[in-house]
């Protein structure tokens, strides 16, 4: 088994595709990692809970707030089902 597939990893802000929903983007990423459609979608649905992103999951990703697009990251990283999670989130300076 693949390290990427053993770690979450959390991408950074600028790393999201804007023009894809939530959903679109976790389904995607499930697809990637093998997942089947039905096991995608099932994941999908429980790391937008997880995350708290299910009332914008059918928004487009450069629509969310910065809070939100750091929960994305995060949700990306949850769908590989990581043991570990690591994240380095540092403060943006405006």
């Amino acid at each position: 088994m693949s390290i990427r597939k053993l770690a979450g990893t959390v991408p950074a802000d600028e790393a999201l595709p804007g023009r894809l929903t939530g959903r679109e983007l976790l389904t995607f990423k499930g697809l990637l990692n093998g997942l089947t459609p039905q096991a995608t979608a099932a994941r999908v649905g429980r790391v937008l809970t997880v995350t708290g992103l299910v009332e914008v999951a059918e928004r487009p990703i450069h629509s969310y707030s910065p809070g939100m697009r750091t929960r994305t990251g995060v949700a990306v990283a949850l769908m590989s089902e990581p043991a570990p999670l690591a994240t380095a989130l540092l403060p943006k300076v405006a």
